[in-house]
């Protein structure tokens, strides 16, 4: 195998929710065997990273780990400045590795990639409800996925919403 600096790829990886003592993260797992497998097939040296954080279901803690995360992957991109860096997250992992790269410009253009698996939707900012907008200008319980507004049933207002017959028409 060569030792291009240029054909190393750095993969980085989450574990996510309550899952930090989880196998496929861990040195020799089959998860890190497959993707190691993959990668030197296509003339790649691997280099595996992580980070350990408390995993607890918590807003805070989250944030802790993109503060881990970011200060890993600063130190990576400095260690190996023309490699591949990709970030694989599981779960809440991938919703850190995607806060903490959104946030910043130097690790956007360092990271070629970021793989969220199974990674849940981050709550939705309140959205001004599609339907009444001079009653109900802004949506109070994005939480319970309703606005509330009285439109006479439910609806999601994160997304347009579908019209129906009788919404056209006016009625409830």
């Amino acid at each position: 195998m060569s030792s291009d600096p240029n054909r190393l790829c750095v993969v980085t990886l989450v574990h996510g929710t309550w899952a930090i003592r989880s196998s496929w993260h861990q040195p020799g797992s089959r998860f890190r065997e497959s993707v190691r497998a993959a990668l030197e097939t296509n003339g790649y040296q691997v280099e595996f990273a992580r980070i350990a954080w408390s995993g607890r279901n918590r807003h805070d803690a989250r944030r802790v780990a993109c503060l881990r995360l970011r200060r890993k992957l600063r130190l990576l991109i400095g260690k190996h400045p023309t490699a591949q860096h990709v970030v694989v997250g599981h779960s809440h992992g991938g919703n850190i590795a995607l806060r903490t790269i959104r946030r910043s410009a130097m690790l956007q253009s360092g990271i070629v990639g970021v793989v969220a698996l199974a990674t849940p939707s981050p709550p939705a900012e309140p959205q001004p409800c599609l339907f009444k907008p001079r009653v109900h200008r802004s949506c109070r319980r994005v939480d319970q996925g309703t606005c509330g507004c009285g439109i006479g049933r439910s609806h999601d207002v994160t997304r347009r919403p579908r019209l129906t017959r009788t919404d056209l028409a006016g009625g409830r």
